[in-house]
């Protein structure tokens, strides 16, 4: 019957997102260029984040005789809308037209972002069929303005040094009485100053109020008949006292000469605060804190005044918020001193660091006063040229004939998002010369990398990616996870695609001849599990360390680890980077546990290959367990050439040794005092916040040749290889004893500045080929440092 024949024209059509034909044939619609991120899934289509309608084709293989409404679904990170809208949700295609279009419209954000990405998955009407794997299509969104330009700046307009108008660090000697300008108030025999613990557990001199009287008047104290105060200014005066007995008298703060104002009770004071030391802890240390305003002052004050405890509470408010009363106000002088005990009972109070402070943004918080530090502090403020709409982390460093006096060597500022600034006060203290100096300089954006386009280098036959990372940022922290994660994504035999895909930390295991037997099949390298229960695990990730060993497959050398970073799609290239003068690489190690200690490699290395010269450039080290037998058998700081070389210790694992084993052309200035004389500038070993660790530096040279070969900056090409087993164990016998090595997160970074010694940081992170970009740019050529001169 008519009805049951099964007519080729009354099938469905089939539905889906463009084909590649039809794909090509609509870049016209500028939706180029299109990166395949997963070929049997779906397409992705970059746009730049500019203005414009674009339209996203639906095509079925035939005509429908009925209408065709088509729905849609929005996913990824950018289906919030922020990027784009879409006018409609449906479309029909007419019966007698293939195609119909789904208008996306980008919205300009005028400002960086991370690249965000909108999945479009079709659901397919009832009267077509979809074309498997083909029901998807994504479309990056790629920012169109540049990222905000990171400067630094400082709110001081003079040189820096101690705000304290006092001086009792130099002018208090052991001894009774008044000293220097310093006046003493009660009898000399009850001004006592001696050597004792100050608040932070340091030996200071401290002076110590005796009541040996009987009078109701001062028992002890001293005020400084300071000069040099302009009242149109802020200050702060401060004190620690400490009841070192039961006490019946008072703490006292008064003035000498003209009065201050209290903005609180609209009086004038003459004294601060009248305080019964029963009220304070016996043998506690206290901080008095005072905020004099200008004579112009009329604000609320800051709630700040008072006495704290060392836990940074504030016990007592003495509820004042003063200003000095006119211009002419140049007379305050505040006395601190313990008061009116009629009993003489040798009762003491301690008075140590008493201060008188220009609030200038360089003094002390309260905070580091209550912390032991009494130096100025330095403002930096980091400001981003646009506010980001992610916090922007700004790696900075520290340096300066007077650096040491901040202490640490690096940190961190965030800018907020939504925001444009980050203002840090950086604490001082130290003696250092008039005219030395601390530099505050922005360092990189700590933030994740991203390539940009890549192009073939057919001399090489790699990919080449000029400008791959932000030139501020040129670190690449890997994960040690493409060991954890296995082989499900590589291919069996390296002479047939001989990268692997980067997953998801773009390592390529190469550097070992494989046998030409037909009949092996499967990798080149095992993978081999820890046996203890509680395993190592990679700190970045959480998952447990594996590592490789190699398999029959190979019949010389060790397999090595090559880090290149912008891999491409499984069977892809290897990415050579183009080098910077000077180049930095480091991995992370962790000793076995006892379980696996048979299995630990003895040797490993850190190699600088520039591949464009074919030249090699490698440190070699050795480590030992003094205390377990079974790792290491060499002798701790002796080397390949029988020279004794420097053995570190980490802190964290007091019986580890390591040293340097061998050196294959090392900068001539690396070896100019011998291979000692590179240690701990040019190669070593080292431990931070994030672990255990060796680096080795190399520079690109044009005043010295390798063989013949000259290494130039910014046009030689070539990546960093790690060996977590050294070839020095033997082939044989790495693959005998499973020999291997936990290790996670190499950093590999580049700059034109000179490198020295290890990284001053370290930020782990997962790098895969579509990471995103950081946040910032920090361009050498604008004011990324601050320099602060000691008065």
């Amino acid at each position: 019957m008519a009805f049951a024949v099964n007519k080729i024209g009354l099938e469905k059509p089939y539905i889906s997102f463009s084909s590649l034909s039809y794909y090509n044939s609509f870049k016209a619609f500028g939706l180029g260029p299109d990166r395949v991120l997963d070929k049997n899934k779906f397409w992705s289509i970059y746009r730049k984040d500019d203005s414009g309608s674009y339209q996203v084709p639906i095509v079925l293989t035939k005509a429908a005789e009925d209408n065709v409404v088509v729905t849609w679904s929005f996913s990824g990170s950018a289906v919030d809308g922020t990027h784009y809208t879409c006018p409609i949700s449906s479309i029909t295609i007419r019966p007698g037209t293939l195609i119909g279009y789904i208008p996306i419209e980008i919205i300009d954000r005028g400002k960086w972002f991370k690249e965000k990405d909108l999945i479009i998955t079709l659901n397919a009407p009832s009267n077509t069929i979809l074309a498997k794997d083909q029901d998807k299509v994504r479309i990056v969104f790629v920012p169109s303005t540049a990222p905000p330009e990171i400067t630094v700046s400082t709110t001081l307009t003079g040189d820096f040094g101690s705000t304290n108008l006092y001086d009792p660090e130099t002018e208090w000697t052991v001894g009774t009485g008044g000293v220097g300008t310093w006046q003493a108030y009660g009898i000399t025999s009850e001004n006592i100053r001696a050597v004792d613990t100050n608040p932070h557990g340091d030996q200071k001199v401290i002076w110590k109020a005796v009541n040996v009287e009987t009078g109701t008047t001062y028992d002890g104290g001293f005020m400084n008949d300071i000069t040099t105060y302009d009242p149109s200014n802020n200050y702060r005066i401060s004190v620690w006292f400490n009841s070192k007995s039961a006490h019946d008298g008072r703490l006292l703060v008064n003035n000498v000469g003209a009065p201050i104002y209290n903005i609180v009770n609209s009086s004038t004071l003459a004294n601060i605060i009248f305080k019964e030391f029963a009220d304070f802890n016996v043998d506690e240390w206290y901080l008095f804190v005072l905020y004099i305003n200008p004579y112009t002052y009329t604000g609320s004050g800051l709630g700040l005044d008072g006495v704290y405890n060392t836990s940074g509470t504030k016990v007592f408010d003495t509820n004042t918020n003063m200003r000095f009363v006119d211009a002419n106000h140049t007379d305050y002088k505040p006395r601190f001193s313990a008061y009116n005990d009629p009993t003489d009972n040798n009762e003491e109070v301690w008075f140590w660091d008493p201060r008188f402070d220009l609030v200038d943004g360089t003094e002390p918080s309260i905070s580091a006063l209550l912390n032991g530090d009494r130096g100025s502090s330095l403002p930096a403020t980091f400001t981003a040229s646009y506010a980001p709409e992610e916090d922007i982390t700004v790696r900075y460093k520290v340096s300066g004939t007077a650096a040491d006096g901040v202490g640490a060597n690096s940190g961190d500022a965030t800018i907020p998002a939504g925001s444009t600034t980050a203002t840090l006060g950086l604490p001082y203290s130290g003696d250092h010369a008039s005219g030395s100096t601390v530099v505050v300089s922005a360092d990189y954006e700590r933030n994740t990398v991203a390539f940009t386009e890549l192009d073939w280098d057919p001399v090489q036959g790699s990919f080449s990616v000029p400008r791959d990372v932000h030139i501020d940022e040129n670190m690449w922290p890997q994960s040690q996870d493409l060991v954890s994660a296995g082989f499900d994504q590589s291919v069996t035999r390296s002479a047939d695609k001989p990268w692997w895909p980067g997953y998801p930390t773009q390592w390529g295991i190469d550097g070992a001849i494989e046998s030409t037997d037909p009949s092996l099949t499967g990798y080149k390298v095992d993978i081999v599990e820890q046996s203890a229960t509680t395993k190592i695990v990679d700190p970045v990730t959480g998952n447990a360390i594996k590592w490789f060993v190699p398999n029959d497959h190979i019949v010389q050398l060790v397999p090595y680890l090559r880090n290149a970073f912008s891999l491409t799609w499984p069977g892809g290239r290897s990415t050579a980077h183009q080098l910077k003068e000077w180049t930095r690489g480091a991995f992370r190690i962790i000793p076995m546990d006892a379980a696996d200690i048979d299995h630990q490699a003895e040797f490993f290395e850190i190699s600088q290959r520039v591949r464009t010269q074919n030249t090699n450039h490698v440190a070699k080290f050795r480590w030992k367990d003094v205390g377990s037998p079974g790792f290491g058998t060499g002798t701790p700081g002796l080397a390949s050439n029988g020279e004794t070389v420097p053995v570190y210790t980490p802190p964290s694992y007091p019986n580890i040794r390591i040293w340097l084993w061998d050196l294959v052309n090392p900068h001539p200035a690396a070896v100019s005092s011998g291979w000692a004389g590179g240690w701990g500038t040019w190669y070593g070993a080292f431990e931070d916040e994030h672990g255990l660790g060796v680096y080795f530096i190399h520079r690109l040279d044009t005043a010295v040749t390798w063989g013949g070969k000259v290494e130039t900056p910014d046009v030689d090409k070539g990546n960093h290889i790690l060996w977590p087993v050294g070839l020095d164990e033997g082939l044989a016998s790495v693959k005998a004893n499973q020999t291997g090595m936990l290790w996670h997160s190499m950093q590999t970074q580049m700059s034109s500045s000179p490198l020295s010694g290890p990284p001053t940081d370290f930020w782990p992170g997962l790098g895969t080929v579509w990471t995103p970009w950081g946040n910032a740019v920090i361009d050498p050529a604008a004011t990324t440092s601050v320099t602060f001169t000691k008065a």
